[in-house]
């Protein structure tokens, strides 16, 4: 029996014996005013990966591995005020040349990371919700979704490129506070974010340890639902797959802007020959900017079994450039746009008592620009069709997809520019999603 095959029918095995999937235990105190309920999520792939067009030349392979863990707590600390907690450990056991986003962990499996800590209080329950702490700034909905929560297999390249560009880690988190709030009509519908966050990442303060210029980053979101909302009261993550239950559609827009740090740029290639008493090599871009921005568009629209969500973003950076001993290597100041989008559809079936069968397509890619100073004319590009089976809607969840994947150098499809050594992109995968949410 081939391997795909052996795989799938183990997670529907799987499936069937865990059953219904009941909520985390949830422990009350402080006569009842306070509370702490604990949370899992975990999500076990298992992918073939074909076509990797790599030098030197690199078998397809299959592969069984944790693509996603997820533990925390969450709960009550008094009426007015809550909190969050999670702790992530993702990709062990994955090989480093299967074609799903992200590195692999150390031989070790030692990285065990932070990735929420936040309190959020309620000035006004509905208009005024103040957070703080560690978290994803608000900026474009799929940032922000749940990573569960998603109807392709993984999130679309909207989340990844914009993720790196505002915190310079893939995760999205920095230390910051938000003020947010909801209201809602008869028939429409408006949630509001406006955040204060201080970067600190390398890619972003363009010094590690400490930028001489600093500036902090400033984020807003506008969200107008019109018909049913895609929340129910102030939540900082809005949902996208609402199996039938919701008929309304919701536009989101976001702005981000953050001033001048320490730019920073790496000049260890360049060399001085004696001879000819001159300096050759290339000056590489480390971090830090004149300015930065980003700015975009989003929404998600649901009716009956139709879930429809899409996003255009735009990230903005000026750089002042750069001269290497008295001129003699210098590069010049730039002012450039990267770009990314995705357009993602899917129809809820029901089928057995409260399980949906989902056909699932999406569209998603990446654009550097040729000026860039991080994916200079880079090229980023997923196609992903697939079927979900929503055993217990996103608590019990089995996927099974297939991704054609495209690209150019340099972006995360395709880390470097091919040599006649080395080359190594992302290959074509097929893969089966287990996921459980406890």
């Amino acid at each position: 029996m081939p391997f795909p095959v052996r795989v799938f029918c183990v997670f529907l095995l799987m499936g069937i014996c865990v059953g219904l999937v009941s909520a985390g235990p949830l422990f009350t105190f402080n006569d009842g005013k306070s509370n702490l309920e604990i949370t899992q999520t975990y999500q076990v792939w298992g992918a073939y990966t074909r076509s990797i067009d790599d030098i030197p030349v690199t078998d397809s392979r299959a592969d069984l591995f944790l693509k996603q863990g997820r533990a925390g707590f969450k709960g009550q600390i008094i009426p007015s005020l809550t909190y969050s907690t999670i702790f992530a450990f993702d990709n062990l056991g994955k090989d480093q040349f299967t074609g799903s986003l992200g590195s692999a962990q150390a031989t070790t499996n030692s990285t065990f990371l932070l990735y929420d800590f936040y309190l959020t209080y309620a000035l006004d329950t509905s208009f005024a919700n103040l957070t703080f702490g560690y978290f994803r700034p608000q900026s474009g909905h799929e940032n922000i979704a749940p990573d569960a929560g998603v109807n392709s297999l993984d999130k679309a390249l909207t989340s990844l490129y914009l993720r790196q560009f505002l915190t310079g880690r893939t995760s999205g988190r920095e230390t910051g506070m938000n003020l947010g709030g909801f209201c809602q009509y008869t028939f429409l519908s408006a949630a509001y974010n406006v955040g204060v966050f201080d970067p600190n990442q390398q890619a972003i303060a363009g010094t590690d340890g400490g930028a001489r210029k600093w500036a902090p980053l400033t984020v807003g979101r506008l969200a107008l639902s019109a018909g049913q909302p895609d929340m129910p009261g102030y939540r900082l993550s809005p949902e996208i797959n609402f199996f039938g239950s919701r008929a309304g559609v919701t536009l989101g827009a976001h702005y981000a802007y953050q001033n001048a740090t320490d730019e920073t740029w790496d000049t260890s290639a360049v060399k001085y020959n004696a001879v000819s008493k001159a300096y050759s090599g290339a000056v590489k871009y480390v971090g830090g900017f004149k300015s930065n921005s980003s700015y975009g568009v989003d929404f998600v629209a649901n009716f009956k079994g139709l879930n429809l969500d899409g996003e255009y973003d735009f990230m903005a950076r000026d750089l002042n450039g750069a001269s290497f001993h008295h001129d003699s290597i210098t590069v010049a100041a730039v002012d450039y746009r990267d770009k990314a989008y995705h357009l993602r559809a899917g129809y809820d079936f029901p089928i057995l008592k409260g399980q949906f069968l989902e056909p699932a397509l999406m569209y998603t890619k990446f654009i550097g620009d040729s000026k860039s100073a991080v994916y200079p004319n880079g090229l980023d590009q997923i196609i992903d069709a697939g079927v979900n089976w929503y055993i217990k809607k996103n608590s019990l969840k089995i996927a099974l997809h297939y991704l054609h994947q495209t690209g150019q150098a340099i972006s995360n499809y395709e880390p470097a520019a091919p040599t006649a050594t080395k080359e190594t992109v992302r290959g074509d995968m097929a893969a089966i999603n287990f996921q459980i949410q406890i």
